[in-house]
């Protein structure tokens, strides 16, 4: 037996490395559902990191935007919201237009409505138009062509509490 079948067999704490090499999402439906319920518990800031750090990218949190902010980040949200089908000139400044564009979508998505883009602002928007799902970077694990996973997933483990760990180790090993 190696180390990841001891860990996964022998602990109440659980392995995300051993998660991913064990991941069978086309056989195991149980693991996908554990895995989607592990991905709710994980706050945005947390999740945006981690994906950040899967993909080897810099680490940059999403800035809080609102009237008079300007630059990359409102140039960013701005091209968000005509995705999601507003009319904007992408001018990285935050005008009265693109406030306006922001509580709509909040508005229309159940956040609180204030106009300043946010933790959660940013999460709906990036939920929309770029889904990312757990389960699908578990599946695409691969260590030798992607090094940089390991220190994701060792970085995620840490963030996340033993009670979370706990309940995801009794989801994932129970169908």
């Amino acid at each position: 037996m190696n180390a990841f079948s001891t860990n996964m067999q022998a602990t109440s704490i659980i392995d995300l490395k051993a998660v991913c090499f064990y991941f069978e999402p086309y056989q195991y439906k149980h693991q996908v559902l554990a895995v989607n319920w592990l991905q709710t518990q994980l706050p945005y800031p947390i999740f945006r990191e981690f994906t950040q750090r899967w993909e080897d990218e810099v680490i940059s949190p999403d800035p809080v935007l609102q009237i008079k902010s300007w630059g990359a980040a409102v140039f960013e949200l701005q091209q968000m919201l005509n995705k999601t089908g507003t009319n904007l000139v992408t001018d990285g400044e935050f005008g009265s237009k693109t406030e306006a564009a922001v509580m709509r979508f909040q508005r229309n998505n159940a956040l609180t409505i204030d106009g300043v883009v946010g933790n959660m602002t940013w999460a709906k928007l990036r939920e929309i138009l770029e889904p990312r799902y757990l389960w699908q970077m578990f599946d695409s694990y691969n260590v030798e062509e992607s090094p940089h996973q390991d220190p994701a997933l060792s970085w995620l483990q840490k963030q996340i509490s033993t009670t979370t760990l706990t309940e995801f180790a009794h989801r994932w090993r129970n169908p």
